[in-house]
């Protein structure tokens, strides 16, 4: 049974958490560098959290059970390759959702017909987001749990936070493959 001690938490915790103020601060910085593209269609803003939320939502679970099962030993290629796909479809159900609700919202609140098109970015950049972070996320909890760091005082607080810098970085490349 393993026991939790306050130091080793706050010895673990501690340089991530540095780490995630770093990419919080890079990921605003990108954000101000091009705040003219969410200026010139507003919608475009409502997308940031709603992204960064549900992939971190997604990604956060999927490491938290990664690594309870790292620390129970039941972690087999089967198994992993099985949750891989189950989040991943998770992931591609709800950002549709989410996509269908922000159209709907969009022109039940303000009038608006948005072109599918617009509808469309925030699906494909949060494809890209778990598509991308799924396999980081698998790295940073064996790499933690090899290093003889508890994954669970490391996966979660850096996967959101990586998960927050790259759904602004993917909603800005899907702006840009969607012509905008």
């Amino acid at each position: 049974m393993t026991y939790y001690r306050t130091k080793s938490i706050i010895k673990e915790e501690f340089p991530v958490n540095l780490g995630s103020i770093a990419i919080g601060i890079t990921g605003g910085l990108l954000l101000n560098s091009r705040i003219e593209s969410f200026i010139t269609i507003p919608l475009l803003l409502s997308y940031i959290p709603v992204i960064n939320g549900i992939g971190g939502n997604v990604l956060s679970v999927f490491g938290s059970r990664l690594g309870s099962a790292i620390h129970m030993g039941s972690v087999n290629r089967k198994e992993l390759r099985r949750s891989t796909a189950l989040f991943v479809m998770v992931a591609i159900v709800v950002f549709a959702i989410m996509a269908l609700t922000l159209y709907a919202t969009n022109s039940y609140f303000y009038g608006e017909t948005v072109s599918m098109k617009i509808a469309l970015i925030p699906v494909l950049a949060g494809f890209m987001l778990v598509g991308s972070l799924m396999p980081l996320t698998v790295v940073i909890a064996f790499l933690s749990f090899r290093l003889g760091m508890d994954p669970d005082n490391v996966v979660v607080p850096l996967i959101t936070t990586i998960a927050d810098f790259a759904g602004i970085l993917f909603l800005l490349l899907s702006m840009r493959l969607m012509g905008l």
